[in-house]
């Protein structure tokens, strides 16, 4: 996002969100986004608003079926609420969850709309993958900048304020980007039985959350 603040999209296209999140944070409820994210693709000429989806990358379920092992390259995205364990020490449990749902939901829509593929969830952390078989390696890698892009304007300008005017400060989250080519990213099923994962092996997957842990407030470090 090029420019002044004035002069970048402004996201309080929102604003059907934005009353919905204040109803969530009075009330206490879970939330899920409606229009925003429709207009936002509207906006970015995006044809499809896709739904995110948790489980085995499509490109790779035939694992399921055959075994062994497949090597494919793939951009990996870890984004997580910075200190979010000092939480406790300032909100209820129920101010904690619809903040925690508030970012998760945030972050997996924004990554499925720009083809993200959501791998996991670990509390108030998402996982995810951009590429795949019919997706070149350059616009995997633009796509997971512009999701990593809008995600945090988001944070750092919209929610902020939502967030203030319910008397929560301190919210920030940190994205870590990695790209991995085909030779040093091998698809694989860890597990046993029912209790099994399709992921990657792979050193770039390690390091998307690695650099992470590095990266500034609502800010993106890309390995």
């Amino acid at each position: 996002v090029v420019g002044t603040r004035d002069q970048q999209l402004n996201l309080s296209h929102y604003d059907s969100f934005r009353a919905d999140l204040i109803k969530a944070l009075n009330e206490s409820v879970a939330l899920e986004p409606k229009t925003g994210l429709e207009t936002l693709a509207k906006l970015l000429g995006i044809q499809e608003v896709k739904k995110p989806v948790l489980g085995d990358h499509p490109d790779f379920k035939h694992l399921r079926m055959t075994g062994g092992f497949d090597y494919h390259y793939i951009v990996s995205m870890f984004i997580d609420v910075k200190g979010s364990t000092n939480f406790h020490k300032k909100y209820t449990l129920e101010q904690i969850a619809v903040i925690i749902q508030t970012i998760v939901t945030a972050a997996t829509h924004t990554c499925a709309l720009f083809g993200g593929h959501i791998q996991r969830l670990q509390y108030d952390g998402v996982f995810c993958y951009f590429g795949g078989k019919s997706v070149s390696k350059d616009d995997a890698v633009k796509s997971a900048i512009n999701a990593a892009t809008f995600f945090s304007y988001f944070i750092k300008y919209e929610l902020k304020e939502i967030f203030e005017l319910e008397g929560i400060d301190n919210v920030y989250t940190r994205i870590g980007i990695d790209f991995g080519d085909d030779k040093d990213v091998q698809w694989v099923i860890f597990g046993t039985e029912q209790c099994t994962e399709l992921t990657t092996n792979s050193l770039h997957t390690s390091l998307a959350p690695k650099v992470q842990s590095n990266a500034v407030a609502n800010g993106v470090m890309i390995g």
